[in-house]
């Protein structure tokens, strides 16, 4: 599962060099990030049916997220 993880992130690494954005990974966390920040997430799902993904993130419009409070924590983004 990791192995695959890590092709994922390769592929979305690739994608953005391609796009003269610089990113890579960090040991600790799975994803793919650009200095502290994260600029992809991935997602993998291995049952009957099998299911995976990622996001990228590229100029999102966070007003979307205004309402949702991570954590139960107010105040909090």
């Amino acid at each position: 599962m990791r192995r695959y993880v890590r092709r994922l992130e390769e592929v979305l690494i690739r994608t953005l060099a391609h796009f003269e954005v610089r990113a890579g990974r960090r040991t600790e966390y799975p994803g793919v990030w650009i200095d502290d920040r994260k600029i992809a997430q991935l997602g993998v799902h291995l049952r009957a049916g099998t299911r995976h993904g990622f996001a990228l993130n590229v100029a999102p419009n966070l007003d979307h997220f205004g309402l949702i409070v991570p954590c139960g924590i107010r105040g909090a983004r």
